[in-house]
């Protein structure tokens, strides 16, 4: 089996209303980069990469379509390797490495499918037979949206609440003092959900430096 060819997908879409990260950065749209792998077989393969879409396009087709057309998928670790020490003088993380990930998950993709197995079969096989699902966002828009949202995040079992925090003196991050969200509008950081069995954390995204967060109602930490 070889590679045939290599596409990427540029997929967004502008939102409603423009929210804001824990990191202070305002989003007007969502978008991803997948990418596509097909093969002389038939047999094709799908993979996403993390990040700004256009600049993981841009890798993809300028710096490693090229080397990966005419490999055959199952050297999917060779691949890799390759990729790496194509941009390893100027990229060794960040978006080099996001753009081949695209690249890596289509491979396996390929792999399973050429044999008919989940992946997880090739790669040692599951530790588990099922997850616990759980419900992300809560980014910062309005509070009554929060609280909307909150209600309606209750029915998970588990929920990563997007903290957002006001940099009132405009240095990136949090300092002591400045305004957080406030959900519940009392003031403070509430886990309520813990009340009914919920699992809660709170991922700030980079924007706090010194945190320490405790709570008696919920399992919950901070990210």
């Amino acid at each position: 089996m070889k590679v045939t060819d290599v596409v990427c997908h540029i997929l967004q879409c502008k939102v409603d209303k423009p929210f804001v990260s824990a990191r202070g950065w305002v989003y007007g749209t969502r978008s991803t980069c997948l990418v596509e792998i097909s093969t002389d077989e038939g047999i094709t393969g799908w993979g996403e990469c993390y990040g700004p879409a256009a600049v993981a396009k841009t890798f993809v087709e300028t710096q490693f379509k090229a080397r990966v057309v005419g490999r055959d998928p199952f050297d999917v670790e060779a691949i890799w390797e390759d990729l790496y020490n194509r941009i390893k003088d100027y990229g060794t993380t960040g978006m080099a490495i996001s753009a081949i990930s695209g690249i890596d998950i289509a491979l396996w993709d390929i792999m399973g499918r050429a044999v008919n197995k989940p992946v997880h079969k090739l790669i040692g096989g599951a530790y588990r037979t099922e997850v616990i699902p759980y419900a992300t966002g809560l980014y910062f828009i309005d509070m009554n949206r929060l609280v909307i949202q909150q209600r309606v995040y209750s029915s998970f079992s588990a929920v990563s609440q997007r903290e957002a925090f006001t940099d009132a003196n405009g240095n990136g991050q949090y300092d002591q003092g400045e305004p957080f969200t406030d959900v519940n509008g009392n003031g403070q950081w509430d886990a309520d959900l813990g009340a009914a069995g919920v699992m809660f954390t709170i991922d700030t995204e980079s924007g706090f430096k010194d945190v320490v967060f405790i709570t008696s109602s919920a399992w919950a930490f901070v990210i």
